[in-house]
């Protein structure tokens, strides 16, 4: 039977693959996503997603692959995009095994599977408009826990840390970031300056 959950994840990587990908894919170069869901393996398509937080691998033609994970929010009427990455610290039951601290391991255990680049996007509730995406490598995105944004309750019990991407890009980080309203990507490598997508590979 098909939980809330699941449905949810699945709502999710399918809006990350017709709506969002589009938008970043030329900033990833050009390349080949391949959704985790769509591993035969249904146990390690679960295992890739639970415990390594990755949602979709990116191959680059023959030579190489990342991992990539995905957070896809959906924004009720008028309201605008928070434009903001998220990481859960504690979850709605009060475990503290959570998407940080499994990414904090992963980045501090040499070998680690983890995913590259973090990916968060926001569209319109009701039709999948989208509004915006930023790409950040995750290991940028978890160093600001606990130093760059502001820790708040999820409304379900949990906690998350939310980092503003305008202050991520503040502390240098390269950061690509896609807006509907001119859909030109803000690429910033250090603070103030834009770079080219291939200068942060």
């Amino acid at each position: 039977m098909t939980t809330s959950v699941e449905r949810a994840i699945s709502r999710s990587a399918a809006a990350f693959r017709d709506v969002v990908w589009p938008e970043i894919r030329h900033e990833l170069g050009d390349a080949t996503l391949i959704p985790v869901e769509s591993v035969s393996d249904s146990h390690f398509a679960r295992c890739l997603d639970m415990q390594a937080g990755i949602d979709a691998w990116l191959l680059h033609g023959d030579t190489h692959m990342r991992g990539l994970a995905s957070r896809v929010q959906w924004i009720w009427r008028s309201r605008s995009p928070f434009d903001t990455f998220t990481v859960r610290t504690l979850t709605d039951y009060g475990n503290i095994n959570t998407e940080h601290r499994k990414r904090t391991i992963a980045i501090a255990t040499p070998g680690a599977v983890l995913p590259y680049w973090t990916v968060q996007a926001f569209l319109r509730e009701n039709t999948d408009d989208f509004l915006s995406v930023a790409v950040a490598r995750t290991t940028d995105v978890i160093a600001c826990v606990g130093h760059v944004g502001y820790e708040t309750p999820n409304g379900h019990g949990g906690r998350m840390w939310v980092i503003p991407w305008q202050q991520l890009a503040g502390t240098g980080a390269p950061l690509v970031v896609v807006r509907a309203e001119d859909k030109t990507p803000a690429r910033f490598l250090e603070r103030g300056s834009c770079a080219t997508p291939n200068r942060w590979e």
